[in-house]
């Protein structure tokens, strides 16, 4: 099987400061990633990273100019510029999860903060962001740290200021706001106790904050953990196997969910806000940046669905960020189920076996296999999920680009999007092993797929194993408070319960 696996655009050899420079004043030509093609393409666009960004840069790192990746022996800064400020302490606000802080007058829009150790500088206190940019606009700010906000008016602040660098800009598509990542570094050479708890963003200096503030999200690590990418939950989904869904990864022992979610209706955000209580789900809302011209936008039919696949890479890379201390993260969507073979019982121990097999790899390809409701129900189930066995003879029905889920390792991942991972340096990606587990994509034939209904059907009974547990689980839930349009449902579930608990 041809696996489109893709690295990026590596320059090998050492680069001192003089010929990194030389190079930076005498080239305008920037290379970038076309994920269409396997090779790079050079064009005549400046990637707008000044040669300021270059001289804050790490030793011994790899410094992105646009998505050309240099290994670099610039040596660190002996240390930023800390500024004492008198800022009372009421004209700092500080936002919310989720919420987005523009970088001064530039369009740059940052809605994630998150703590790194040692990457990419070491020894170093390393702040990941992420958030949209204007593509053809400068992306040159600065990075506002505090350890602590103003207590009162006269009390004063210091802030150290460090230049943003680059350090991807997905730009398979142009659009209006482009997913757009940074990253802002201080070196903990001569302080290794270097905590900061805040931070914001400008064009030029840190006098000239203004008003916003983002706290730095330091993730925990969790052993043995594994994190599943919903990115936008957004418009009409269907609240019943929202939480089939949930149940099954709360079964595979999944530690948590993440998505974002806009413009949902109420039956779906009240799903989303029982497992939010739960700890189960992080549950953000998404504000979508806009280009100073921009028009507002939605996730809804009519939309300009390039953008909204742009955004979604932002949702993407916001879980890379956000669960970058767990073992695994797995991009999928709600109608989506990798389902484990054999006596394999969590989705840990079905990744760690694949990582045992392909130790390098720093992702996993999860072919997915389209189980077409359209061709009717084969099971009188309680579960949305087990009434349908039949599914396509051939993986990923409507091609690879499309129908691939992945598995990624954070720290072994240099950035993701929807339908693929790309690794850092050293690392590859393998095909998550057919005899292990198996992706069902449970959907209605497309218009498109015009021999859709004549196609080779293949039965397929593994989610039988499932049902029970489920039916179990899902009937002890409050049900009528959270399904509470689903009257029917309920009663067939607990019908079904109370019947086959009775025959065992």
């Amino acid at each position: 099987m041809r696996s489109c696996v893709r690295s990026a655009l590596y320059c090998t050899g050492t680069f001192s400061l003089i010929s990194t420079l030389v190079f930076l004043v005498f080239t305008t030509r920037t290379f970038f990633f076309d994920t269409r093609d396997q090779d790079p393409v050079v064009v005549g666009r400046n990637a707008g990273v000044s040669t300021l960004n270059l001289l804050n840069g790490f030793k011994h790192s790899k410094v992105m100019l646009g998505s050309l990746v240099l290994k670099s022996t610039v040596t660190s800064p002996s240390g930023p510029p800390t500024l004492r400020l008198n800022i009372p302490k009421d004209k700092l606000k500080l936002v919310g999860r989720g919420e987005n802080i523009q970088a001064g007058e530039q369009q740059v829009h940052i809605t994630t903060a998150i703590y790194y150790k040692d990457y990419p500088l070491k020894p170093g206190f390393n702040v990941f962001l992420n958030g949209w940019a204007r593509h053809n606009d400068s992306m040159d700010f600065k990075c506002c740290f505090f350890s602590s906000l103003p207590e009162a008016d006269s009390q004063g602040v210091t802030v150290t200021e460090v230049a943003a660098r680059m350090y991807n800009v997905y730009r398979q598509w142009i659009v209006d706001m482009q997913n757009a990542e940074f990253s802002c570094s201080v070196s903990t050479a001569a302080n290794a106790t270097l905590q900061f708890r805040y931070v914001t963003f400008v064009k030029l200096t840190c006098r000239d904050i203004k008003d916003k503030v983002m706290r730095i999200e330091m993730p925990e690590v969790i052993p043995k953990s594994v994190g599943v990418c919903l990115k936008v939950t957004y418009g009409k989904v269907n609240p019943e196997k929202m939480v089939e869904w949930f149940e099954f990864m709360k079964l595979m022992k999944v530690t948590r969910v993440f998505t974002y979610y806009f413009d949902v209706e109420p039956e779906v955000l009240r799903v989303l806000q029982y497992y939010n209580k739960t700890g189960f789900l992080d549950l953000l809302l998404i504000h979508p940046a806009k280009s100073r011209y921009g028009k507002d936008r939605g996730f809804r039919h009519p939309r300009y669905s390039e953008q909204a696949f742009v955004d979604e890479v932002m949702a993407v890379n916001d879980c890379k960020h956000r669960m970058s201390r767990f073992d695994y993260v797995v991009i999928m969507d709600i109608d989506e189920f990798i389902l484990p073979k054999g006596n394999i019982t969590t989705y840990y121990d079905l990744f760690k076996l694949a990582s045992n097999r392909f130790p390098k790899a720093g992702g996993f390809q999860v072919d997915s296999y389209v189980v077409m409701t359209s061709w009717g129900a084969t099971r009188d189930s309680p579960l949305h999920f087990s009434r349908y066995t039949n599914r396509t003879l051939e993986a990923n029905y409507d091609g690879a680009h499309r129908n691939t889920r992945w598995v990624f390792i954070p720290q072994r991942t240099f950035y993701a999007r929807n339908n693929y991972v790309y690794t850092r340096s050293g690392f590859n990606i393998a095909v998550l092993p057919h005899d292990i587990s198996i992706l069902f994509h449970y959907r209605n034939c497309k218009r498109q797929w015009v021999t859709c209904n004549n196609s080779t059907r293949v039965t397929d009974d593994i989610v039988v194993k499932y049902e029970s547990r489920l039916v179990k689980n899902i009937s002890r839930m409050t049900l009528t408070h959270l399904l509470y349009k689903s009257t029917d449902y309920i009663k067939h579930l607990r019908d079904w319960h109370s019947k086959h608990k009775t025959q065992t």
